[in-house]
């Protein structure tokens, strides 16, 4: 069993009780009102990068960095809690879960990126900026590139008829481990503020990002050929 699946095995059975389909009946009065979702968790997830901006603006840098660590856990959770309320009974749109869990991924990642960036104007020196900038950049476009796929798949499964092949929107595992060097890269340069260039952790935030790239360029390839096999 992988370290991932031992993970999701451990939390699973607490997931109906920290994050509860529908209110607790004292709260809603006994009516069955929907409370959590995984789309909800993915949501806050995503409005998470608001807080980390700000924190970072005002240089608070270590509530900056807690508060990322907690977005970026929650992109193992959104997960999870969809896994749970299905064996549970409760189904979703799994397609557009899917769709948007990967979507909100890149605009999470793209927000604080850019805020990161501007941090790093201020505080870095400049061979250290221009080697961020260039890694972000590569990696911004090649998200943007792959949210626009997934938004196009995403629309032609659902206009598509019931005995057309549909796209699988599931991300790849070169994906998902793009994703989490991505979320290393990106803790690391927070955390290395404000002088990432004297810090262990602006280094092993750069070699977690420009080591993204590869694996962001494989998911896109893998995306690609998927798409000319589906008629």
């Amino acid at each position: 069993m992988s370290w991932y699946n031992f993970l999701r095995a451990f939390f699973e059975p607490a997931v109906p009780y920290v994050f509860p389909r529908h209110l607790p009946q004292w709260l809603s009065g006994g009516q069955k009102i929907l409370f959590m979702t995984a789309n909800r968790v993915t949501y806050a997830r995503t409005v998470a990068l608001v807080p980390v901006g700000v924190l970072m603006a005002y240089e608070y840098f270590m509530a900056a960095f807690v508060t990322f660590v907690i977005a970026a856990v929650m992109d193992f959770v959104d997960g999870l809690v969809a896994t749970v309320h299905k064996k549970l009974g409760h189904y979703d749109d799994e397609d557009f879960g899917k769709f948007i869990d990967a979507f909100c991924d890149k605009w999470f990642f793209a927000g604080v990126a850019a805020g990161t960036l501007l941090m790093l104007i201020h505080h870095a020196p400049m061979w250290y900026t221009l080697i961020t900038s260039v890694t972000l950049g590569t990696l911004c476009v090649l998200e943007a590139i792959l949210g626009t796929i997934r938004a196009l798949d995403y629309l032609n499964n659902k206009r598509g008829n019931g005995s057309a092949k549909k796209v699988d929107l599931r991300a790849p595992g070169s994906g998902k481990l793009k994703m989490a060097l991505e979320m290393i890269g990106l803790g690391g340069l927070i955390l290395s503020l404000p002088s990432p260039h004297a810090h262990w952790a602006g280094y092993v935030g750069i070699v977690s990002l420009a080591t993204a790239i590869p694996f962001a360029y494989q998911s896109l390839s893998h995306k690609l050929a998927e798409r000319k096999r589906s008629p």
